[in-house]
């Protein structure tokens, strides 16, 4: 999730406060759309690549490769 926060801060000018929020908003907006079973992984995103592996799960699960 940092690396949301980050680019939230870079292309919205957001101070840090404001970008958190911003992610926290994503996380919940995002858990109300996908099945319960994935919300793990919107819990899981830290660290390098964690993004990459995350999108790659739920396009797949949307039927993208």
């Amino acid at each position: 999730m940092e690396e949301l926060k980050n680019k939230l801060s870079e292309v919205l000018n957001l101070d840090e406060e404001m970008a958190q929020k911003g992610v926290e908003v994503v996380t919940e907006f995002l858990k109300d759309k996908l099945p319960e079973g994935m919300h793990g992984i919107l819990d899981n995103l830290d660290g390098e690549g964690a993004t990459e592996s995350a999108l790659g799960a739920v396009k797949g699960f949307f039927g993208g490769k």
